[in-house]
């Protein structure tokens, strides 16, 4: 059906060949990110460092390659798809019988790649097929992108190729869901909830195992680096969890003296290895642990920096009588890195001093907005009183222009603040009560969620008949915008289910 559409195109093309040079350009460059997270799966899980702790050499060169190859994807997912031809090498775990014997080293056989192309679906394809891995799946994904089939895949459901694989290379075998996906939003909630409430108590029973080894583990390395936290900030399940910590567990064992620089500090897990604004050292789970350990090294400098950044925050908020300056890790389209918000602050300072020096300074009494709340970011563009009550204000933007909006905006940021601290309030309350009422054991909200749209959902949890009637002991459930049972057994579902 496929080789038929592209043998259509090819006779269309005599007529209209520009017209289908675009097309075919359009299919290859629309997988999206998590179909392209979809289609490596395979080969992530062939080439991952962590099944080569034994081979130090080839370990090694899976993370310098895997690391140049998701720059090589994020370039092309850039707005001019600057990328420059790169050849990389891999050591792929074998997992059947006909392999072994091609192999040189027993476990796993070297795999030469070279990436000359400007589109990801011809970088995801070659790779997939240089390991001898199917390509059918991703030529239906780009079709369903190109018509606008896909809504969103951000948790995907695997290839069966995938999981044959895992079974071979002696992983667990995980069964595609034969309930209803992430998109059947209208599906009814307690229609969904029967049919996957006891797949899920089966599922907390069958990776207690691997919470409990989590749990040791992280009890073991917050005690070796006597660690105030160590949490996970990623939408994956425990055993990935499980995996980072053993990771970081065999670099303490490794490098001790290096780990010494983290002592009595916080640790995360998280999506990119930095300094967070809160002080926190967070690992990229992506990210290979050479890395993580480069970061680890120059923790001592970022922290000298991190307490010269409270004070430069102290000295902007006394130039604005005294408002509260804070940091966000919600807002990632607005946040600095962390040393780019150091720098920002100081400019801004800069400015600050430079109006005051004039003759026509605004002054704004000491303390008179010590419960103003303002974010500071590194966007041009003029003030702004957010939703929530707090004032975004640029580093660019004219410190006198600055002064004048908070003066301006002051009573309307007190009314939104001291609603929303009222609404938060009641939200948390409606929240335990829905814990209690319906005996879950976990029960929370993703940052996707907002405060309004979590009272709605839990308000309709407490006064649903049929909810009331069913059995939901011990579940753990998560409020997001879809459905979904993870592997550990968590329930995710629309905050506007039906």
């Amino acid at each position: 059906m496929w080789k038929g559409a592209i043998s259509s195109l090819l006779r269309f093309n005599q007529k209209f060949p520009t017209r289908h040079a675009a097309f075919q350009l359009t299919l290859k460059r629309r997988l999206n990110v998590s179909q392209t997270a979809e289609a490596l799966r395979p080969f992530i899980f062939a080439v991952h460092p962590d099944f080569f702790g034994q081979h130090p050499e080839e370990r090694a060169t899976n993370e310098h390659s895997l690391k140049q190859l998701y720059a090589y994807i994020d370039g092309l997912r850039g707005e001019h798809h600057q990328v420059r031809p790169i050849d990389l090498k891999f050591f792929l775990r074998n997992y059947g019988q006909q392999k072994e014997q091609q192999s040189t080293t027993p476990g796993f056989r070297p795999v030469s790649i070279s990436l000359p192309f400007r589109d990801i679906y011809s970088t995801v394809t070659h790779i997939l097929e240089s390991c001898d891995i199917p390509t059918d799946h991703i030529q239906q994904s780009a079709r369903q992108v190109q018509y606008g089939q896909v809504k969103s895949t951000k948790e995907a459901t695997w290839d069966a190729f995938f999981y044959d694989y895992v079974e071979k290379a002696g992983g667990p075998r995980r069964q595609p869901s034969n309930t209803f996906s992430k998109d059947d939003t209208d599906v009814p909630l307690c229609l969904w909830m029967k049919l996957n409430m006891e797949p899920a108590r089966e599922k907390m029973v069958s990776t207690q195992p691997i919470r409990d080894e989590a749990d040791s583990i992280k009890k073991e390395l917050m005690e070796k680096l006597r660690l105030e936290e160590i949490s996970w900030k990623c939408p994956w399940d425990i055993n990935l969890f499980k995996g980072c910590l053993k990771t970081l567990r065999d670099l303490v064992e490794e490098y001790p003296d290096v780990f010494q620089n983290v002592k009595g500090g916080k640790m995360v897990f998280g999506h990119s290895t930095r300094l967070s604004y809160e002080g926190k050292a967070v690992l990229g789970h992506r990210d290979v642990p050479r890395y993580w350990l480069g970061l680890v090294n120059g923790l001592n400098e970022m922290y000298q920096m991190y307490g010269s950044m409270a004070g430069l925050e102290q000295q902007i908020s006394a130039c604005l009588g005294g408002v509260q300056v804070c940091r966000t890790h919600l807002d990632k389209a607005q946040a600095a890195p962390f040393k780019a918000y150091y720098q920002v602050l100081g400019q801004m300072l800069k400015g600050l001093y430079e109006e005051q020096q004039e003759e026509d300074s605004l002054v704004i009494p000491a303390g008179s907005l010590k419960d103003i709340q303002v974010q500071i970011i590194s966007d041009s563009r003029p003030p702004v009183l957010s939703p929530s009550g707090k004032i975004y204000i640029s580093h660019t933007a004219p410190p006198k222009a600055v002064k004048q909006f908070l003066i301006d905006s002051r009573d309307d940021a007190r009314r939104i603040l001291e609603l929303n601290r009222d609404f938060k309030a009641e939200v948390a309350q409606l929240t335990q009560q829905c814990k209690q009422e319906r005996s879950f054991s976990e029960f929370s909200q993703k940052d996707t969620v907002t405060n309004e749209e979590m009272r709605s959902c839990c308000q309709r949890l407490l006064e649903d008949p049929a909810i009331q009637s069913m059995d939901l002991r011990g579940a753990k459930i998560r409020v997001g915008r879809h459905y979904n049972l993870l592997d550990s057994g968590e329930m995710c579902i629309p905050w506007n289910w039906k």
